[in-house]
């Protein structure tokens, strides 16, 4: 990516976390702004005094872009000042590694003469905490006398008991001038970055390694010394994300890896490059800054990262303090315009306003003799208020008219309305007659079926009887039965089989017109045996449970139950295609419930609201008659229950408006 593009979406984070909440307020206050005629006065001023602020607003912005870059620059100035110092410090130690290894001391081991020469190095050397030369395996045979002092008695040759001495294998491995880790080491017991330096002979083989410890508070003085604007954190780390610098407040951070947080993860990432990255981002400190970073030039494998960051306050500080004076230049012009409009408009344009919204809200209350009381003039809003109270009379008249008009028709309605609930009460009478007149001749026509037809044929049956017994008993003159007289007895036992027949038909028709068990038994008894008819005529399983229903209820309740469950069992033998069918009986609330329930493939919701069937129609009007009510509860796949409730005593016809079927899903 390149380093305008870092810049410009640094620039936008920033500002849009600046301007959110400015955004957010200014929405709030334009929808509440917005509620009246004088509001809106106000919004157009605010209007007009909109470009000013807009325009202060990109002149801002347009400062702040400017000293992003300025900062921008100001940064890499500052981080190429420190990159350069701490460039030239290890150019510094590897120039003194360099003749430290050509020195016959080190290269032909002489110990005694090894520590004078690094003893009078380290005199003469400022930032350095020790010298010391071990073999490759990490074990140290010369040092200088203040780590001698030091290390007597520990193990400081095991590389693994020392972090300071963990360098050893990675020269030993390269062969080449190597910065190693932040450490706190065993030798010294103090805070320092070291260096090894590998001794070759001249084929290359290592003689030994020299280890030298950079002083890290002496490289914290060193940032101090370059005398850094304030406002400005200068970090170095080393290549595992420990602070091996951090000006200010070195203390509490140096020695610290801190390789989890996302900008040290950046840092390692992209600052290996060897070019300066720019980012906005949180600090370790979770302080937002501007921070350019880089790796420090000539360390080998790019193992030391330079940064410098600066919050953008502070670089926005002054541009802050210009946009701050102007916006409450243009909000005092601003006030004083908006406070203008609030007097002269509420004496020339609201007082009029108000007056005509006065005189139409009573005008939508009703009252239809309001109006203006304005005081008509030649201005456009006198003409508007001369035309409204002109309108306000217009309609007065005209809903005068009106008024009359409805009082008579309304008038006529009524006595429509109450000629047609009179013919329809006639017609529910006529068919609640016509019910009952039906009802009648059942059980007369049941009774004389039953008694008239059933008494002849019972008398026919007998006197065939007594003639085939005379026919058998009396023997032919040969004293056996002629072959005539076996035809004869034959015919007469079919045609006695046929009146037998004939009366079980008889009786069945009898009580399927009125059962008499209803009028003899009670509607629990007669119940029972309709269920036994329908389960043997339909095969479909059918019982009834009676709960508390004595045999001793009004004929008419009786009735209407019966036809009601009657119906709904014929129903379900020629819809519901159900295999099981239970009737219920139970009294209670003063009222007598009958439901019938089936497990059948239930009625559609379609159907059941706009169901024209006469049977769902009767037995509506039978439970009605009496003061009752039916609901038909059928969800779809799922079986239909049918609830009746009738009063304990039938009441007569009641003249009311006809309800609709309570229908349930």
């Amino acid at each position: 990516m390149a380093k305008g593009d870092n810049l410009r979406m640094a620039f936008e984070c920033h500002l849009k976390e600046t301007q959110g909440s400015d955004a957010h307020i200014m929405q709030r206050m334009i929808r509440s702004l917005l509620a009246s005629l004088r509001s809106r006065l106000i919004v157009l001023v605010l209007i007009t005094a909109l470009p000013g602020f807009l325009v202060t607003l990109s002149i801002a912005n347009k400062q702040r872009q400017t000293a992003f870059r300025e900062v921008d620059i100001q940064n890499r100035s500052l981080l190429n000042l420190v990159a350069a110092s701490q460039s030239q410090t290890v150019a510094n130690i590897k120039t003194l590694m360099t003749t430290l290894a050509a020195a016959n001391e080190i290269r032909t081991g002489n110990v005694e003469g090894c520590q004078r020469l690094l003893d009078t190095v380290l005199q003469s050397s400022i930032g350095y905490r020790g010298f010391a030369v071990g073999d490759a395996d990490g074990k140290v045979w010369c040092r200088t006398e203040n780590l001698r002092q030091v290390a007597s008695g520990s193990r400081s040759g095991d590389p693994s008991q020392n972090p300071a001495l963990q360098i050893y294998p990675r020269v030993s491995s390269k062969k080449d001038f190597v910065v190693g880790d932040f450490v706190i080491g065993n030798i010294s017991g103090r805070r320092n970055l070291s260096f090894g330096y590998p001794v070759l002979d001249a084929s290359k083989n290592l003689i030994a390694i020299i280890n030298v410890g950079l002083d890290v508070d002496w490289m914290n003085q060193s940032i101090d010394a370059l005398k850094l604007p304030s406002g400005y954190v200068v970090a170095i780390l080393d290549r595992d994300g420990t602070f091996v610098v951090r000006w200010p407040f070195s203390e509490n951070y140096v020695g610290k890896t801190e390789d989890d947080k996302p900008i040290i993860q950046q840092i390692m990432k992209e600052g290996r490059d060897g070019e300066a990255h720019t980012a906005a981002m949180n600090g370790v400190d979770d302080t937002r800054r501007l921070y350019t970073f880089m790796s420090v030039p000539g360390v080998p494998d790019k193992d030391l990262f330079v940064v410098v960051g600066i919050a953008p306050e502070l670089a926005y500080a002054e541009i802050n303090d210009t946009l701050r004076q102007n916006l409450v230049t243009l909000g005092v012009f601003t006030a004083l315009a908006l406070a203008g409009a609030w007097l002269l408009g509420g004496i020339m344009m609201l007082r009029p306003i108000s007056a005509l919204s006065r005189a139409a809200q009573q005008i939508s209350n009703g009252d239809l003799s309001a109006r203006t009381q304005v005081q008509y003039g030649q201005s456009e809003l006198s003409v508007l208020a001369r035309n409204f109270d002109e309108m306000a009379l217009e309609l007065q008249k005209r809903t005068d008219e009106l008024t009359q008009v409805n009082v008579e028709l309304e008038k006529r309605v009524q006595l429509r309305t109450g000629q047609l609930q009179q013919a329809f009460n006639k017609l529910r009478q006529l068919s609640s007659q016509q019910r009952q007149a039906i009802e009648d001749e059942q059980t007369r026509i049941s009774r004389e079926v039953h008694d008239q037809i059933g008494q002849v044929l019972t008398g026919l049956k007998m006197e065939l009887s007594g003639l085939q017994r005379r026919m058998t008993t009396n023997p032919s003159a040969n004293g056996a039965k002629s072959m005539s007289t076996l035809a004869v007895v034959d015919q007469i036992k079919s045609m006695s089989d046929l009146i037998d027949e004939a009366i079980q038909t008889t009786r069945a028709i009898a009580r399927r017109l009125r059962p008499t068990i209803l009028d003899d038994l009670g509607l629990g008894a007669a119940l029972e045996w309709s269920a036994q008819d329908f389960q043997e005529r339909s095969g479909i399983e059918c019982s009834l449970v009676n709960h508390n229903v004595s045999n001793d209820l009004d004929r008419n309740v009786s009735t209407a139950a019966y036809r009601i469950v009657q119906e709904a069992l014929t129903n379900v033998t020629r819809h519901a295609q159900a295999s099981d069918v239970l009737i219920e009986l139970e009294i209670k609330q003063a009222a007598l419930h009958v439901c019938v329930t089936d497990n059948g493939r239930g009625i559609p919701a379609d159907r059941l609201e706009h169901s024209k069937s006469l049977g769902i129609l009767g037995m509506r009007e039978r439970s009605r008659e009496l003061g009752g009510t039916v609901e038909i509860h059928s969800p779809e796949g799922k079986g239909t229950r049918v609830e009746a409730t009738l009063p304990l005593a039938s009441t007569a016809f009641q003249d009311t408006p006809d309800p609709q079927p309570t229908l349930v899903h």
